[in-house]
């Protein structure tokens, strides 16, 4: 498995690969990994003849009261598990090489389903997830990108960047990991104490009520969210539940087949997100 920190050898190396027709898989993460992200590797590894893994903990994405400092460091670990999954490259950059501007001048903004969900509550995050998945698009030049459904608005947004910027990078959607008990894999949760997971067993429970609820013909909106609101509260203080398109995370009045819930709520002072697709 090769290491690179340079921009230029990642160029270099990525090049060459697909100079001679093969294909080039990519997997974007700040690090912390876990099986949901060796799971992205598994399924970029079966559908490319290369892998690459970026491990960037990036500080546009944070805003002023967020845990950029604080969050998980843990290259070592990462490499192992990389190694051990069978990743071909991983690409290991500083902040400067990144931002060469000091990251306060270029960004790539969406205007429309950016403003929804997590965009509400995290004025700016956006902004830093598509400018540092383009600036990695653009080093690494994979045919496909891997993303995992947790993180769906996410998702969305980088598919629509990739489609109306024509970077010919497919953007591909990967299940949701969960752990045993349901809950969603996610790097925040080992910050959760004991007591606060079990409350976070809640979102996935009530993403179930409505998606069973929903499964017996009950499509009204305000409805759903009532159930999942009962099973949340008081456990989980809820920043947001929502009954969206799945393709546009546009409001919908009533429910179908292929909509997205979405969640967001604190476990103490840990925010996690959770959805499912109805």
């Amino acid at each position: 498995m090769k290491v690179f920190k340079n921009i230029d050898q990642v160029k270099h190396f990525t090049s060459l690969i697909k100079s001679v027709g093969k294909t080039v898989g990519f997997v974007p993460t700040m690090g912390n990994l876990h099986q949901g992200h060796v799971s992205l590797v598994e399924r970029a590894k079966k559908e490319n003849n290369i892998v690459g893994v970026s491990i960037f903990v990036n500080p546009t994405q944070f805003g002023p009261s967020e845990d950029y400092n604080k969050y998980p460091r843990t290259i070592e670990a990462d490499m192992e598990k990389l190694e051990k999954a069978g990743c071909d490259f991983v690409f290991v950059p500083e902040v400067d090489a990144i931002y060469k501007d000091g990251g306060n001048s270029f960004f790539v903004t969406e205007k429309t389903a950016s403003t929804a969900l997590c965009g509400k509550f995290r004025p700016g995050h956006f902004d830093g997830v598509l400018t540092v998945v383009a600036k990695l698009f653009n080093i690494c030049h994979p045919n496909r990108a891997y993303f995992g459904m947790k993180d769906y608005q996410q998702l969305v947004l980088i598919r629509k960047m990739s489609e109306a910027l024509n970077m010919g990078v497919e953007v591909v959607p990967c299940t949701l990991v969960r752990d045993d008990d349901g809950l969603a894999m996610s790097s925040r949760n080992s910050y959760l104490s004991t007591e606060d997971r079990k409350k976070a067993l809640k979102i996935n429970k009530a993403l179930k009520a409505i998606k069973e609820s929903f499964e017996k013909g009950n499509n009204e909106t305000d409805n759903l969210k009532k159930i999942g609101l009962s099973v949340l509260v008081p456990d989980v203080s809820v920043q947001y539940l929502e009954i969206l398109d799945a393709n546009d995370l546009s409001s919908v009045e009533n429910a179908s087949q292929g909509c997205l819930v979405a969640v967001a709520g604190f476990c103490g002072s840990v925010r996690l997100i959770d959805n499912i697709i109805l």
